[in-house]
């Protein structure tokens, strides 16, 4: 399959995790700090690194191609440009990845992909951001927010394998930069994981793929019927999923979110290929909480708004909910609010289904088909040039 990561960088090496969409890629430099870490994490992540400020990455004469086909962006990994001066760096200490959301990024190691969190603030001048209840730091996070999480994702991590089910992300450790914001230090976490395509990157990127086929003949327009059947039963399958997922995270008493910040949303619901399935699972576990941090009323009450709040997601799915950084913002923007309630329907079933143990996997085959179908000759996305904007 084209989505498939059939090649690493230039150096050959053989990737079996995968994106299933394709990602712009990111640029990273070390800095100074202190590395925490469990075994397991690779020697290249034993240095801090921060994004290259301004700094993109270029494929060379490639300006058309199918958002699927992960590879023929990959063979042009290690070709960086600084837009400042438009002068080409082929530095051994940089590292590239990949965009995932606006202050993290992925990278490809041997035959796994590990999750940078955190990196992605300037080290010059870090921007505070001033919210309702509290203030952050815009591509960053700090180093007690770090310890939550590790916490929190090890709790839930321990719910899932209970029922026979693998963790999507695995915490091997963080990095502490010599970066203080009003007296708190700025951090990195780093997570080993089984892939980082997100649901609503997902949904929206084969909905506009969708409509651009529907554009281009009478003949595509007369498949976007059985195509459409496909789709639903897909997405369906997806949210009876989450459904069954929130369900096991409200009984094991946890939440997704804290009174101050909602994680309960597609963006941290992540899809990864497995062997002959597609799997469905959690992740970001920053603003997760238990009864140790609140009354079983108020933890109910919480988990009762996630619910709702999934519920009004599904139903209006849109770019500004992106839990990654995709290509697509060259094309109209296109959803079909059918889909939506579909995966309502399957998720309020999934949550209340007394079916006795949990499962996170569906058939890859009906993924297969669905790009198949999209996969049509001569359906190639134009991509724009990137504004530095969108870095930080």
């Amino acid at each position: 399959m084209c989505f498939l990561f059939k090649k690493a960088f230039k150096k050959g090496l053989k990737i079996k995790v995968m994106l299933l969409i394709s990602r712009d890629y990111v640029v990273l430099k070390p800095i100074e700090g202190q590395v925490v870490s469990k075994p397991g994490l690779p020697e290249k992540l034993q240095l801090p690194f921060v994004v290259m400020p301004k700094a993109i990455v270029l494929a060379p004469s490639v300006n058309q191609f199918n958002v699927f086909d992960v590879d023929q962006r990959n063979n042009n990994l290690e070709q960086v440009i600084i837009d400042v001066n438009q002068t080409k760096v082929l530095n051994p200490r940089f590292m590239t990845g990949f965009w995932s959301g606006y202050r993290s990024a992925v990278i490809l190691e041997g035959d796994s992909m590990y999750r940078l969190k955190g990196v992605a603030f300037d080290p010059e001048r870090p921007e505070i951001r001033l919210h309702d209840l509290y203030w952050d730091v815009y591509g960053g996070q700090f180093r007690k927010d770090i310890r939550f999480e590790q916490k929190m994702s090890n709790r839930f991590n321990r719910v899932l394998k209970e029922e026979g089910i693998e963790p999507a992300m695995e915490y091997l450790g963080h990095w502490n930069y010599e970066i203080k914001v009003k007296e708190q230090t700025l951090a990195a976490s780093l997570f080993k994981v089984k892939g980082d395509t997100r649901l609503d990157e997902f949904v929206i990127t084969c909905e506009k793929l969708r409509h651009l086929t529907a554009e281009i003949s009478k003949q595509e327009k007369v498949k976007l019927k059985n195509f459409q059947k496909k789709v639903h039963c897909f997405f369906g399958e997806i949210g009876f999923i989450v459904g069954r997922l929130k369900r096991l995270m409200d009984k094991s008493g946890q939440t997704w979110s804290c009174k101050d910040v909602y994680g309960a949303h597609s963006g941290n619901i992540v899809l990864y290929e497995d062997g002959d399935h597609l799997r469905i699972n959690f992740v970001d576990f920053d603003s997760s909480c238990d009864k140790s941090e609140m009354s079983r009323s108020q933890l109910r009450d919480l988990q009762r708004d996630e619910y709702n709040n999934l519920l009004e997601n599904f139903n209006s799915i849109d770019m500004n909910l992106f839990g990654a950084r995709p290509i697509m913002e060259a094309i109209p923007q296109f959803y079909d609010q059918r889909l939506g309630q579909k995966m309502i329907l399957k998720f309020n079933e999934g949550y209340h289904s007394r079916r006795n143990g949990y499962d996170n996997k569906i058939a890859k085959e009906q993924l297969q088909e669905i790009i198949g179908d999209l996969r049509i000759e001569g359906l190639k996305i134009q991509i724009h040039p990137k504004s530095t904007k969108y870095l930080i």
